[in-house]
């Protein structure tokens, strides 16, 4: 009877080594295969297209190196089902040139583009879009982690009406091989392409850093009276109209219970809408606070944005004043 039990224990025990060998073996090979340099990486980013700054980009030449590498899709396929085989859902465009443009954009997708030179300046980025929906869209630059600005535009009443936002006075520095990546916060528009046209020389050190707030182009230099400062500044802007931010700051030693901005535009530009604020007047126009954002302590600022139609002038002035 002994024996019969450590002979079945001498079974149990070999063919437990035997199992266990077999794993090893299979996960040692498994992890040979994951360490063969000449298997193909999911990882390596590359371009598809050669481009430079200045220049124009094409919406659907981003680059090589498949899902969550060189862009994000909220698809498992290319809706419009030409160019490319991937997610990214591009179609023919019926905009003036031909070609392709990315479409079925949903928020939180992203596209990257491997630029090949740059050269350090000033910018106007123009965007080409088209949306069907009346509400306001916002897509973000970055360029090698390094936040370029915010464009924000309205509908154009057809997926192929298409029109052309500018995001100005953008400052880049200059290089080789860095990464634009297009950042969509919002989604429901069509992308045709991207341009960056130079306006001037860089402000930037080779070292600097970018200040986001510096992106926006200034309608007109700040006003101030009683210690508060305001300020109206374009963050993006298309043929027939722009979104404006104003910030009103408290300059002074005390704490302001609540503000009035007041100001006019020097052409027949006309505001449409805002936010973050009670609108009244019809050029000039006067904006007050809500119960959130009516005090203001000392050097504490709060902002306020519009949307309005363009007038005869193609970078609006106006004279601002707050109190």
């Amino acid at each position: 009877m002994m024996k019969n039990q450590k002979a079945k224990k001498t079974i149990l025990w070999i063919l437990a080594v035997v199992f266990l060998t077999s794993v090893w073996s299979k996960n040692n090979y498994h992890n040979v295969l994951l360490s063969d340099s000449s298997l193909p990486t999911t990882d390596n980013q590359t371009k598809y297209s050669s481009n430079v700054i200045p220049g124009l980009i094409q919406a659907e030449d981003y680059d090589i190196g498949g899902a969550t590498i060189a862009y994000f899709d909220g698809t498992t396929s290319n809706l419009g089902n030409v160019y490319r085989s991937e997610n990214v859902d591009v179609q023919k465009t019926f905009d003036t040139g031909g070609g392709y443009n990315v479409g079925w954009i949903e928020k939180g997708e992203w596209l990257e583009y491997t630029i090949n030179s740059i050269s350090g300046g000033t910018y106007d980025i123009k965007l080409r879009v088209a949306a069907v929906t009346d509400t306001i869209k916002n897509l973000n630059f970055q360029l090698d982690g390094i936040d370029l600005g915010t464009a924000s535009f309205y509908g154009t009443d057809s997926w192929q009406n298409w029109t052309t936002v500018k995001l100005r006075n953008v400052d880049i520095q200059g290089g080789n091989n860095k990464v634009l990546r297009l950042n969509m916060f919002s989604g429901g528009f069509n992308i045709n392409w991207v341009e960056f046209v130079r306006t001037g020389q860089s402000s930037l050190s080779s070292d600097s850093k970018l200040d986001v707030t510096s992106n926006a182009s200034s309608l007109d230099i700040n006003a101030s009276h009683s210690g508060l400062s305001c300020n109206i500044n374009i963050e993006s802007e298309w043929e027939n109209g722009f979104v404006a931010r104003v910030d009103v700051c408290n300059k002074g030693k005390v704490s302001k219970k609540s503000w009035t901005a007041s100001w006019q535009f020097d052409d027949d530009s006309r505001l449409n809408n805002g936010w973050s604020s009670n609108f009244s007047g019809d050029n000039p126009y006067i904006a007050t606070p809500l119960a959130w954002n009516s005090t203001l302590h000392p050097n504490q600022c709060v902002s306020f944005g519009f949307q309005s139609s363009k007038g005869s002038l193609d970078a609006p002035s106006t004279n601002i004043s707050c109190n």
